[in-house]
């Protein structure tokens, strides 16, 4: 077991320097990440926090999907954490989400980010079809 732990770990570790700095990511299998997603509001200001919160409720609603809330310090700073954990899909809420209900996607493995419904949001995570937004 010990082989394959390691194994996982050593091909899914990524050490590369972003912005002047060293920027982990552990390119985990959704199968195996501790978290599906990570919500994450812009600001904890102006309904964002209270939104993200609530997009973060009806994803712990799907059957088997795990999404874990984090509001502290700057956007960035929270990507990388979410990124050095393996967590594939980061949910941002921010201005726009509070007027129109939209939220942006992040692909962990490209950063690559899309703008979405919370119900598509939610109907693609469910259905496991995340990365067909892309």
């Amino acid at each position: 077991m010990d082989r394959i732990i390691w194994h996982l770990l050593d091909h899914s570790f990524e050490k590369t320097e972003k912005e002047g700095e060293e920027y982990v990511i552990l390119h985990l299998s959704e199968n195996v990440a501790p978290y599906e997603t990570v919500v994450l509001p812009l600001f904890e200001k102006d309904g964002m926090g209270e939104l993200a919160g609530l997009v973060q409720k009806r994803i712990l609603g799907l059957r088997g999907i795990s999404a874990y809330y984090d509001g502290s310090r700057s956007i960035g700073r929270r990507y990388a954490r979410a990124d050095e954990i393996g967590v594939p899909w980061a949910v941002t809420v921010d201005h726009q989400s509070v007027e129109d209900g939209t939220v942006t996607i992040r692909r962990r493995d490209d950063q690559k980010q899309v703008r979405t419904s919370v119900d598509e949001l939610l109907g693609h995570l469910n259905a496991g079809t995340l990365s067909g937004l892309f």
